[in-house]
């Protein structure tokens, strides 16, 4: 991902991965801490400590740091990660964390379904609301 914005031209060229790319890669993070931590944990503890120790007017992190602070927020080692896709040349594993198709149907036509995508949603914001949660009009 980084090579893919060292130049004007690459980041033309690369615009969704330049400008989305962390998006991503943040989403995928945070479904894999919510799933490997049963929900204990996800990417919000890590972000709160980074900037908790590292004020954006004061003092920069770098990946590195980031690794660590995954890794004392979650207990989980994100080294092989970054150095696979954040600083390496493979594409996200979006796909192996997300079925998107699946995910988005069950939503509108299997709420039975629902809980089996319960990370995904909460990764993007959808809150689930029941039948029997929602009050009649007055």
């Amino acid at each position: 991902m980084r090579e893919a914005g060292s130049t004007n031209k690459l980041k033309f060229d690369n615009y969704f991965l330049v400008y989305h790319g962390g998006w991503v890669a943040a989403m995928v993070l945070d479904h894999d801490i919510r799933t490997r931590t049963a929900n204990r944990y996800s990417l919000n503890d890590a972000m709160r400590m980074l900037y908790q120790h590292y004020p954006r007017n004061k003092k920069l992190y770098r990946s590195e740091d980031i690794v660590t602070v995954l890794k004392a927020t979650s207990g989980l080692d994100y080294q092989l990660f970054f150095k696979r896709y954040i600083d390496g040349m493979e594409p996200l594993p979006v796909a192996g964390h997300f079925d998107l198709g699946k995910a988005l149907w069950d939503f509108e036509f299997n709420p039975a379904k629902h809980y089996q995508h319960a990370n995904l949603y909460q990764v993007l914001g959808i809150t689930i609301v029941k039948a029997d949660q929602v009050s009649p009009p007055a």
